[in-house]
């Protein structure tokens, strides 16, 4: 691909719970009105891991009901679903769910380190081949970066059109060791913010509104004007 017939690729580390997700919708939400991408899309990923877990259709106990176990499908298709809708809350914070995400994502990743990040280059190559002829400014947010390779095999793929942010906050903790050795041997990031605001759960959140994520998002856009112009 040459320079300008690359996406543009904004890769987001941190802890769990440091705010990565709320700062890529706040850039997303402010890319649209500018009209100054063709396409966005905010990727995990996770979202293949997740895909995986699904059509393994596991057991899960839900706890809040007695100990009640249900296959995986009926919380995202079948009785169990809240008014037509799944409980992504529940499913979430779900303790089997999580066992079934952490084992899928890293035995693979134990058997093949840049699995994921592949598939998701693998994702952004292809999104960006079926645009139309002269719309090549696709921009593409990561928020759940984790390892050193992945912030190394985006950067090598898109090279200055791949931006990596650090959110650094004081309230965030890493859910696990792993989690802790591999974000903190990440390499310097090209822009760090830090959030000093207290987390906010997903359905409540109104991530256009932080201010501590004005001063970063003010920069991505500036850095993505500059591609697009």
């Amino acid at each position: 691909m040459s320079f300008y017939a690359t996406p543009i690729v904004i890769g987001i580390s941190g802890y769990a719970g440091s705010g990565k997700d709320t700062l890529a919708e706040a850039i997303y939400a402010h890319v649209y009105p500018r009209k100054c991408v063709f396409a966005a899309n905010i990727w995990h990923l996770s979202d293949p891991v997740k895909q995986m877990v699904k059509e393994l259709d596991p057991i899960l106990t839900n706890h809040t009901k007695g100990a009640t176990r249900y296959r995986l499908s009926d919380y995202l298709y079948g009785e169990q679903r809240k008014g037509g809708h799944v409980d992504e809350r529940w499913l979430k914070n779900n303790t089997d769910y999580r066992e079934y995400l952490v084992a899928m994502g890293d035995g693979i990743r134990g058997l093949d380190e840049s699995f994921w990040v592949d598939q998701l280059m693998l994702l952004i190559d292809h999104a960006y081949s079926v645009l139309p002829d002269g719309k090549n400014n696709h921009l593409v947010l990561v928020p759940d970066i984790r390892y050193h390779n992945e912030v190394s095999s985006l950067r090598a793929a898109y090279g200055p059109r791949f931006l990596h942010i650090h959110v650094d906050a004081p309230h965030a903790q890493p859910a696990n060791k792993e989690e802790k050795d591999s974000v903190d041997a990440l390499p310097d990031a090209d822009c760090v913010v830090t959030n000093k605001q207290e987390p906010l759960g997903r359905w409540d959140r109104q991530p256009v509104s932080h201010p501590h994520f004005q001063k970063v998002i003010a920069h991505a856009l500036a850095w993505i004007d500059t591609l697009t112009q």
